[in-house]
C-alpha cells in the first residue's frame, strides 16, 4: 500500500472494508481522516474491534452502507477492494467523491477484468497510472482529471 500513494494527512474511504485491514493501513501511514464502510454490519464491528486492537480507533469512523456514503464529502484517497461488478457499478461514485488530483486505488478482481475496469474509469474522468498484479488479483492506481 505504501508504493501506491502518500497517506499521510489525507481524508480516505475504505469501501468494503472487511476486517479493515486498508483502513488501519491507511492510518498507521498517516491518513488524518479514515472512514471505513461495509454493508455488513458485523464487517463493521470487526472493524471498530481491529482498529481498537491496532491503536487507531481515534482515526477511523467505522459505518454500515455503501458507495452512497462518499456522497457525504470528498476524499484524497478512495480505497476500494471488491468485485468487478460493484466496482464498475460504483465507479461513477468514486469519481464524485474524489477531490482534483485525488487517488482511487481499486483491487479485489482478476487480470482479465482490468480492460473494462480502465475504459469505466476513464468514462468517469479516472487516468489509469499503473497495476500491481500477484496470482491473477490485480490492484490498480487511477487518478481524478
Amino acid at each position: 500500500m505504501g508504493t501506491l500513494a502518500d497517506f499521510s494527512g489525507k481524508k480516505v474511504i475504505d469501501v468494503g472494508t472487511g476486517s479493515g485491514i486498508l483502513a488501519i493501513g491507511a492510518a498507521m501511514l498517516g491518513a488524518k481522516d479514515v472512514l471505513a464502510i461495509d454493508i455488513d454490519p458485523t464487517a463493521v464491528f470487526s472493524v471498530r474491534e481491529n482498529a481498537w486492537k491496532n491503536r487507531a480507533n481515534e482515526e477511523i469512523d467505522a459505518r454500515c452502507g455503501d458507495a452512497c456514503l462518499i456522497q457525504a464529502g470528498k476524499y484524497d484517497i478512495i480505497l476500494a477492494n471488491i468485485n468487478r461488478n460493484i466496482l464498475l457499478q460504483d465507479m461513477s461514485t468514486y469519481s464524485r467523491g474524489l477531490v482534483p488530483g485525488g487517488i482511487l486505488i481499486i483491487s479485489g478482481f482478476y487480470t482479465q477484468d482490468l480492460p473494462m475496469l480502465i475504459e469505466e474509469a476513464e468514462r468517469q474522468s479516472l487516468k489509469f497510472e499503473y497495476e500491481l498484479v500477484k496470482d491473477n488479483w490485480v490492484s490498480a492506481k487511477f487518478t481524478k482529471n
